[in-house]
C-alpha cells in the first residue's frame, strides 16, 4: 500500500513537473518573446555542451553504454522540456496575432456602424419644388412659317410666272450648251482619207 502511495506521489510530482516546464513563469511572461526564444536556443545549447561533457565522462568509465544510455536519456529529456516551452511560445503568439485581427476587424466595423449613424440622423434637405414658371414656361406666338401663310391669287399667279420663266431660262441654257458642245466636236473631226485611184485593166 505503501509503495503504491509511494508511486501516485512520484507521478504528480513528474506531471506537476512537466505542466511548470510547459508554461512559462511570471518572469518570463513579462519578457519579449524574442528574449525568451533566446533564452530557450541558450539553453538548447547548453544541453548540447552538457550531452557532450558526459559522453566524455563516460569513454572514461567501464560501463561505456550505460553511461551513455543514461546521457541520452537526459539530453532528451531536457530537449522535450524545450520544445515543450517553444510551442507555449508559438500558441500564444499565434493567439496574439488572431486576436490583434479580431480587434481590427471590430474597429471596422464599430466605425462603419457609426458611420451609418451618422448618414441615418444627418438631417435631410426639403426638396422645393420649382416654380410653375419654370415648371411650364410660357408659350409664346411664333409666326407662322411664309410657305404656309395664305397668298393672295395675284401674288399666286406671280410666282407661278417667276417659276415657268425660271424653268424656261434653264431648258434655253441646256440647249445652248448642248449646241456648243456639238459644234466643238464636229470641229475636232478629221477630214476623210482620198480614196485610191482606180488602175485601168492593161490589154491581153
Amino acid at each position: 500500500m505503501r509503495a503504491q502511495l509511494a508511486g501516485c506521489l512520484i507521478s504528480c510530482a513528474v506531471a506537476l513537473a512537466a505542466i511548470g516546464a510547459a508554461f512559462p513563469s511570471r518572469g518570463e511572461s513579462g519578457d519579449s518573446d524574442k528574449t525568451q526564444r533566446e533564452r530557450l536556443s541558450a539553453e538548447r545549447r547548453q544541453v548540447e555542451r552538457d550531452f557532450a561533457e558526459q559522453e566524455r565522462e563516460c569513454a572514461q568509465r567501464f560501463l561505456v553504454t550505460a553511461c551513455v544510455d543514461t546521457a541520452k536519456t537526459q539530453r532528451r529529456d531536457a530537449l522535450k522540456r524545450l520544445s515543450t516551452r517553444e510551442a507555449a511560445l508559438d500558441d500564444a503568439e499565434r493567439t496574439r496575432r488572431a486576436a490583434a485581427r479580431q480587434q481590427r476587424i471590430d474597429a471596422k466595423q464599430a466605425r462603419q456602424a457609426r458611420d451609418r449613424e451618422e448618414r441615418a440622423s444627418a438631417p435631410l434637405i426639403p426638396f422645393e419644388p420649382a416654380s410653375a414658371a419654370i415648371r411650364t414656361p410660357t408659350r409664346t406666338a411664333t409666326p407662322a412659317p411664309a410657305s404656309t401663310r395664305p397668298l393672295d391669287p395675284a401674288q399666286r399667279r406671280a410666282d407661278e410666272q417667276r417659276s415657268r420663266t425660271q424653268y424656261e431660262n434653264r431648258q434655253s441654257q441646256v440647249k445652248a450648251r448642248q449646241e456648243a458642245a456639238a459644234q466643238r466636236a464636229a470641229s475636232r473631226k478629221p477630214p476623210a482619207a482620198p480614196l485610191p485611184p482606180v488602175e485601168s485593166a492593161s490589154a491581153p
